[in-house]
């Protein structure tokens, strides 16, 4: 398949969707497709994102720090392969400063890690307190823990004032600040010391918000998360506390996740990578009809291709009626032709998902979409 590098001029006068749709379909990433793409980089999938190599997304990283609306999902990713391939270490401020918006996918564990004169420098840049605006609150609490409070007041709150942000976040962050000390003592614990998470602490108002990512980690054991689990999904939003979840879930059943834990993972699904979904066990229409409840976020398309390949493996399964009603939405323009072929017109007809207002406000994307798959 041939895709121009000039997408960004492509896509300037189309729907955003259809947009995603074109970069969702390019080949392999290269320094100079990342440069054309610009800030249309925000249609990249996780699953292209991993698949790159960590020297082009350094090499592109001036382009990837200044490209606004990333997703968690994605900042974590590429921050995940600089990291880990070992090209890019945070050894000064201006490492720390030059990841941009990417900031919102460094974990609080990697936070931590950097030291406090570095953290303590670069929150004096108004555009990095910007980015760190954007970040989960647990990051951001998280950078507000590695100053001491004097500090931080002379330069994280005098640098957000200059920045424009409201007195409200003010207020909130000085908050922090009087946690921190407390938090601050077991950041680098390897043992749980503010009390095994059990069922009377998952049920309290608090939870879990008393926890830090580190001693979530080692105060939830496996066996509270298999008997306690939709409790503990329903109050779990944080991607590095759902990683822990999904981590967890993955040592209680080693042979995969079953169809009844994959029902009641809520928003913690979208934590999971494709390794994760290779392995899970998507069998009845229950789980397909779970995974896809976009109340619990947005899918990238190659891991909607995932699930639903999962579930068509089984015998007797196929895209019907009811099928095609749980996937829904932009979901189903995910779906590669040779599955679209599969599908009885009767079964579209009857489909609510795909009513006549639906497909006139997707007929753009789908079509491009479908054009993209038959040209691979």
């Amino acid at each position: 398949m041939i895709v121009s590098l000039d997408i960004q001029q492509t896509c300037t006068n189309i729907l955003p969707e259809v947009s995603a749709a074109l970069v969702s379909n390019a080949p392999d990433l290269t320094v100079d497709s990342i440069m054309a793409l610009n800030q249309w980089c925000t249609g990249l999938s996780t699953y292209q994102i991993s698949q790159t190599e960590g020297a082009v997304l350094k090499n592109a990283l001036s382009v990837l720090s200044a490209v606004i609306g990333w997703n968690q999902d994605q900042a974590i990713m590429i921050i995940q392969k600089l990291l880990l391939s070992g090209v890019y270490q945070i050894y000064d401020v201006k490492r720390l400063q030059d990841l941009g918006s990417l900031i919102i996918g460094v974990s609080s564990s990697v936070i931590t890690s950097i030291p406090n004169n570095f953290v303590l420098g670069a929150v004096q840049s108004p555009s990095f307190l910007a980015n760190v605006k954007t970040a989960p609150v647990i990051i951001q609490q998280t950078i507000v823990s590695q100053m001491d409070k004097q500090k931080f007041l002379k330069t994280f709150i005098r640098g957000l004032r200059k920045s424009g942000i409201s007195e409200m976040k003010i207020i909130n962050m000085m908050s922090m600040v009087k946690e921190s000390s407390k938090s601050l003592r077991f950041k680098r614990a390897t043992e749980c010391t503010v009390g095994q998470i059990m069922q009377v602490q998952i049920y309290s108002d608090s939870f879990p918000f008393n926890y830090d990512v580190t001693q979530f980690n080692v105060c939830l054991s496996v066996q509270t998360l298999k008997f306690n689990l939709e409790a503990i999904t329903d109050k779990v939003y944080d991607r590095d506390f759902q990683r822990i979840i999904l981590n967890k879930l993955n040592q209680a059943y080693p042979d995969g996740i079953p169809d009844e834990v994959l029902q009641v993972l809520g928003s913690s699904s979208r934590a999971a990578m494709p390794d994760d979904v290779k392995k899970w066990s998507v069998t009845k229409i229950d789980t397909l009809s779970s995974l896809m409840n976009s109340r619990n976020g947005d899918w990238d398309h190659q891991m909607v291709q995932l699930i639903i390949s999962k579930y068509l493996s089984v015998s007797g399964n196929f895209l019907g009626t009811n099928e095609l009603n749980s996937i829904r939405g932009s979901n189903l323009c995910a779906l590669n032709a040779s599955v679209l072929n599969n599908i009885t017109a009767a079964s579209v007809e009857q489909a609510a998902a795909l009513s006549l207002n639906a497909v006139q406000r997707r007929r753009g994307f789908c079509s491009v979409s479908l054009r993209m798959h038959s040209v691979q």
